[in-house]
């Protein structure tokens, strides 16, 4: 019995030494593992594109405004006096150079009499002197006295009809007075103020344009006005800031008002009255995308994603030209792209995607059809 197990007993020892000796010799039996590429086997994000490309824009720009008056003057009394008369009342229209009110004249009248006689004495006087030295009696100091003499008479003479002169107080432009601040009998001084006269024609028009708004507005362009009184006109830009308004960084924009004096003084609008300014810009061109199609690059920059000729994921910086309800106007785009439109929030750049294109309905839905309007408001 012994004999018949040493044969089984032999056997055992060489697969046990084979199995040892093998394993530390690195012959050990490899083991295959299956190989895939991870992006054939993952399922791709989808996506919905539209394809898009440049179109005619152009944008209505509106700002807040208030109207002005053309001028304003506080009309002055040159000299000291007491008021013998007003000549005009509140809201009255006056005409250039037409008296507001008048001075007592006091001592002025015989002032320049005494100047006009004081004048023709110190000409008798040269006269006198020059003859005397045309018969050699006479010196030239003699004759040089005398002809300033007569000089310092004609300038009293002249400061005499001066203050008769304006002892009128006048009007300066043709105007509105808006307001007097005297009455007959009072004093004034020099440089006190008579009436508040105001010319409305044209009509101003002053308003406040934001940042992206300034860049696009030009001298000469027109505005359609609209004013709290309900009244409507066309005006011109007549001038555009180029320093911003403090801290809200607008800039001050002025209009004239483009209708005949006949209506202006129709509306005889006041000076304060809020309104609204319209101006359409010039046709540029630019592409139109909603406004969720915008988000976010690399470097946080603001742009929209699309979808390269292998189906891949591009982002392309842009610049917003203008915001609408529906959507935004960009620029610095190429000219053709597919732009995504859905599920760009969920892939990156240079991600392979499964591509969907929009139908018409949706396009038309999101303002993307070729023809769709092309003016911003």
């Amino acid at each position: 019995m012994l004999r018949s197990l040493v044969p089984a007993i032999v056997l055992a020892l060489a697969i046990a030494g084979w199995l040892y000796f093998g394993f530390w010799s690195g012959n050990a039996p490899e083991v295959t593992k299956p190989s895939a590429k991870l992006d054939e086997v993952a399922e791709k994000q989808a996506v919905s594109v539209a394809k898009v490309g440049l179109r005619d824009f152009r944008s209505e720009l509106r700002f807040t405004a208030e109207t002005r008056v053309d001028r304003k003057l506080d009309v002055k009394a040159e000299i000291g006096g007491q008021i013998a008369s007003l000549r005009v009342k509140r809201g009255e229209r006056v005409v250039k150079d037409q008296v507001i009110a008048v001075l007592e004249a006091d001592e002025r009248p015989a002032q320049r009499a005494e100047a006009k006689a004081a004048l023709s004495q110190a000409e008798v006087d040269l006269r006198a002197k020059r003859a005397l030295l045309d018969k050699g009696f006479g010196s030239e100091i003699d004759v040089e006295v005398a002809t300033a003499a007569v000089e310092r008479a004609k300038a009293a003479l002249l400061r005499a009809d001066l203050a008769l002169k304006k002892l009128e107080i006048k009007a300066g432009f043709e105007g509105v007075i808006e307001e007097t601040f005297v009455e007959p009998g009072a004093f004034v001084n020099p440089g006190s103020p008579i009436a508040l006269l105001l010319d409305k024609e044209p009509i101003e028009v002053v308003g406040l344009a934001g940042e992206r708004q300034i860049g696009q507005i030009e001298l000469g362009m027109i505005g359609a006005v609209e004013v709290a009184t309900g009244d409507t006109f066309d005006a011109e830009v007549t001038y555009i800031s180029t320093v911003a308004e403090g801290d809200t960084r607008t800039f001050r924009v002025e209009l004239t008002a483009k209708m005949d004096q006949a209506r202006t003084r129709r509306l005889n609008l006041p000076e304060g009255v809020s309104a609204e300014v319209r101006i359409q810009t010039p046709s540029r061109k630019a592409h139109f995308v909603p406004t969720n199609a915008l988000t976010l690059g690399p470097r946080d920059q603001i742009g929209v994603k699309a979808i390269t000729a292998d189906q891949r994921v591009a982002f392309y910086p842009a610049r917003i030209m203008h915001a609408t309800p529906s959507g935004l106007w960009l620029a610095d785009l190429p000219e053709t792209f597919d732009l995504i439109v859905q599920g760009q929030d969920l892939v990156r750049q240079d991600e392979g995607v499964a591509v969907q294109n929009l139908d018409e309905a949706n396009l038309a839905r999101l303002g993307l059809l070729a023809d769709a309007n092309s003016v911003a408001n």
